[in-house]
């Protein structure tokens, strides 16, 4: 039976690692074997190429690239499918954009294949946000990472959370990671998402 491992603390350079929420140690990542590919299911990073230390720690407390970085390392010789929840930090227009996608990443001994970003929205906003750029800029000035200067983040838009809805794209990130390890991603869609929700998220007031 496939079961979750939980990887916490992590290390870079030999230096540990641990993510706080407010007084809560959050787990790094949970990784499991499917099929011979390693799922890994990272904990929250950010976009931004050059945050400030409070901005860094503000938006998850990990960048992007950090993240892969240690889990390409981690994992030299197997087959790899990264899923890291992203949240957007960079400016939209006068203010930092507030939205949640999923990046997935395939990595296949010890190399990026490939990085794809899912957005719970259509396109619009990201027609200005340009997020798939902002996370191709930080990844390619990542040396660590071995990625060709040709190497791009592509995009999915999957328009399941309406426009006006600003409340759900963490929840939906956390539905595409269930989607994709069951490799049922293209049959994702906006009534199915609601029933997980209802089912693995408590309704606040």
């Amino acid at each position: 039976m496939n079961e979750w491992k939980h990887d916490d603390p992590i290390y870079f350079n030999n230096r540990e690692i641990e993510l706080h929420i407010g007084s809560q140690k959050q787990v790094s990542f949970r990784s499991m074997e499917k099929e011979g590919t390693t799922y890994i299911v990272s904990s929250a990073c950010h976009d931004m190429a050059n945050p400030t230390p409070i901005q860094h720690q503000q938006s998850g407390g990990r960048s992007v690239a950090e993240a892969l970085s240690y889990i390409k390392n981690s994992y030299p010789h197997q087959q790899v499918k990264a899923l890291i929840p992203i949240a957007q930090s960079n400016k939209l227009v006068f203010s930092t954009r507030g939205h949640f996608v999923l990046l997935e990443v395939d990595i296949n001994a010890g190399k990026i294949q490939s990085a794809k970003i899912h957005d719970s929205k259509g396109g619009l906003l990201d027609t200005f946000y340009r997020g798939a750029k902002h996370l191709t800029k930080q990844l390619l000035a990542d040396e660590n990472l071995g990625l060709d200067k040709n190497f791009a983040v592509t995009s999915e838009h999957h328009s399941d959370q309406s426009l006006l809805n600003g409340n759900d794209c963490g929840r939906f990130s956390a539905y595409y990671d269930k989607k994709i390890i069951d490799n049922d991603l293209s049959k994702a869609n906006a009534v199915d998402a609601r029933a997980f929700f209802e089912q693995n998220f408590k309704k606040t007031s």
